[in-house]
């Protein structure tokens, strides 16, 4: 288990993204930080319009449902700048967010 941990947060199969929060909380330590990068944000992820991948539509809304199920809270929640973007074709479809595992999340 650890304490802190880094991972992008794209390119999930929609039937089983349920199991991703579940798997983050086993990986961090309570107290523990998860920083991800969300992408891509598409229009149509909220309603399962957009169903084609990988990757596969993301959106805060997703990740949110995902991650404070499981006990996790948002610290902070970006959407990475033009100059910061990963990838040209990237600009405006990223979002950089922290979250920090609640003390009492069990594993």
């Amino acid at each position: 288990m650890t304490s802190s941990m880094t991972i992008p947060f794209s390119a999930r199969y929609c039937r089983t993204r349920g199991k991703i929060g579940q798997r983050h909380r086993r990986l961090i330590a309570p107290g523990g930080e998860l920083v991800t990068l969300i992408y891509p944000l598409r229009p149509g992820a909220d309603t399962g319009e957009d169903t084609d991948g990988p990757p596969f539509a993301m959106s805060e809304k997703i990740v949110r449902g995902l991650l404070e199920k499981n006990g996790f809270v948002a610290t902070m929640m970006e959407p990475v700048k033009a100059e910061d973007a990963t990838a040209e074709y990237r600009i405006g479809k990223e979002i950089l967010a922290r979250w920090k595992l609640a003390a009492g999340a069990s594993n």
